[in-house]
């Protein structure tokens, strides 16, 4: 089978490459507040319901990535890696200002 030489794969590697990449430094950074926030029913549905389509739409991005949607599929990979970023970090960073000024929250499971 030969190798095809505009294959857009070259460009769906980096992209979710990079995404991953951003999605576990911000879980690094923060794991010590991300593990307290998975006792929220709220932060949890969310999260799931950004990882599964993070996931979606990376699976789609290779799977249409020499089609003529190839670039939306990568905008919205990289989008909705973003957002799964911006939801983690601005929930743990706020968890830990809150514990920074001895503010405690109460869990129930």
């Amino acid at each position: 089978m030969a190798k095809k030489r505009n294959s857009e794969l070259r460009f769906v590697l980096p992209l979710v490459g990079g995404c991953l990449a951003a999605i576990i430094g911000f879980h690094w950074a923060y794991w010590d507040e991300f593990v307290m926030l998975t006792r929220d029913a709220f932060f949890l549905v969310v999260y799931i319901v950004l990882t599964l389509g993070f996931l979606l739409a990376a699976y789609y991005a290779f799977k249409l990535r020499d089609t003529a949607k190839d670039n939306a599929t990568r905008w919205v990979t990289a989008i909705v890696a973003a957002i799964l970023c911006i939801w983690v970090g601005a929930w743990c960073g706020q968890y830990r200002a809150d514990k920074s000024d001895n503010i405690e929250y109460k869990y129930s499971k």
